[in-house]
Parts: structure tokens; sequence; C-alpha cells
């Protein structure tokens, strides 16, 4: 079941970034025979979105199946906790972003990316369809960084998302771009800090999950 799932989110992330000739006939090797199924569940995740926001499916799917790493403690918080949290995070920014210096969410260890959604549904409409927010969002596991970056590229948010364990590379390196092999420096909002509080810097270049992470140019 994890194996079909992952499949799917990787498939639909490629349809959804216009994915080259040959990366596309990579992810979908071996998969041919179900791709209409996989349209028809890219087609209600998209209906979904639709009716109900940044509410997180995905996340909600993937524990729902039981295919999360339960030996690595994986609970991905639920929409409300996660909405709640955001609420209280950014009640009041105390600033009026800009393209060169926009609002930055970080999730250090993100899972779905469901955090990196609330703190989207939380802040003005006006900043994240014009781009002056930025979601970075970091996890050590490689399907739920793929589950995050599905969900960027879905709710058509600007950022990135990196696999790797924030606590040992740190989560100040490169400025946060579209395109950057970083996580962006000194964020102004912070949320879901991981056991033992914010990693201390350090400048290393982190390898991202994909060439590709932009979202809604």
């Amino acid at each position: 079941m994890l194996d079909t799932f992952r499949a799917f989110v990787d498939i639909a992330y490629a349809a959804l970034s216009r994915a080259p000739l040959d990366e596309w006939q990579r992810v979908t090797r071996g998969h041919e025979e179900v791709i209409d199924e996989y349209t028809h569940a890219l087609g209600e995740l998209a209906l979904y979105r639709l009716g109900y926001g940044y509410r997180d499916l995905l996340g909600a799917l993937y524990m729902r199946l039981e295919i999360s790493n339960a030996r690595a403690g994986q609970f991905f918080t639920p929409w409300e906790v996660a909405y709640f949290m955001a609420q209280l995070q950014f009640h009041d920014i105390g600033r009026v972003p800009t393209f060169d210096d926009p609002v930055r969410v970080l999730d250090p260890a993100c899972g779905s990316g469901v955090m990196l959604l609330a703190g989207a549904a939380t802040l003005p409409p006006a900043w994240v369809e014009r781009g002056l927010a930025r979601f970075v969002g970091v996890d050590i596991d490689p399907t739920c960084a793929a589950i995050a970056r599905l969900n960027l590229r879905i709710h058509g948010l600007r950022g990135e998302i990196v696999c790797g364990d924030s606590l040992r590379m740190g989560i100040a390196a490169t400025p946060v771009s579209d395109r950057t092999e970083g996580v962006g420096q000194d964020p102004p909002a912070l949320i879901a800090l991981p056991p033992g509080g914010t990693p201390a810097p350090r400048k290393k270049k982190i390898p991202l999950l994909a060439p590709d992470l932009g979202v809604a140019e």
C-alpha cells in the first residue's frame, strides 16, 4: 500500500509540474495500467482543494491507511490543531512583507506539510497569492517530503521542501527562493519546532528533494 501511495504522489507531482518526458516515463514506469485511476484520484484531489481550501487531505489519508512509519513515531498533526497553532503564531505579524523580504513559514519536521498549509490558511490571502509568503519544510522521511512537496504544488504555494535531518544540518543556510539549495535564513515566522528547540545554524548546502520545487510562477 505504501508503494502505491508513493507512486501516486510522485506521478501527481510530475503531472502538475509538467515534468519532462524522461521524468514522466521514469515515475510512471510499471504503473501504466493504472494511470487512468491515478488521473481520476488527482481530479478528486483537485476538487477537494476547491471545496475545502488548505485542509490536508493527503496527510489525513496517509495516516488513515496506516502506512506511516510507526517505529519512527510518525504522527501528523490534525488539521484543527495545526490551524489553531497557526492562528496563535500569525495573529500579529507586525509588518507588511515585500517581494524582497517575504514572510517565511518554516517547519523543520514538516511531515505532510500540514502546518505550512495552516500557515497559508491563516495569512492574508493577498500575501499568499502574490508570493509575499514563502513556505519551507524539512523532513527526514522521503515519502513525507514527497507528500509535502505535492501539497505545495496543489495549493500553489511558493517555497521548497528539503529531504533531510534538520537537527543535524541546521535550519539557517542559504536564503530561501524557488530554486535554491537550502532553507530560508532567519525566518521571521517559525512553527512546529522539533524536540530540543531550534538547531544551531550551520552554513551548509542542503540537497533538494527535486530540482524544481518552485510553485506558481
